[in-house]
């Protein structure tokens, strides 16, 4: 089992990372075209409302 310290290290390193692939993907983000911003957003709204409509079925399969 890891000590408590370990893991807070474990998911500041992580958080930090995650923070700096954010900062690269949002100055790649910015380089696209008008019409390619609007494509990924369309894309990722998409995702997003699959996943959420998928944690709603889960969440209900789970109370049966």
């Amino acid at each position: 089992m890891k000590a408590i310290q370990e893991e807070k290290f474990e998911y500041e390193k992580f958080m930090v990372e995650l923070a700096h692939k954010a900062q690269e993907t949002q100055k790649d983000f910015d380089k696209l075209s008008e019409a390619n911003k609007a494509r990924v957003i369309n894309e990722l709204e998409k995702v997003l409302a699959a996943r959420g409509l998928a944690g709603v079925m889960e969440h209900i399969n789970r109370m049966k």
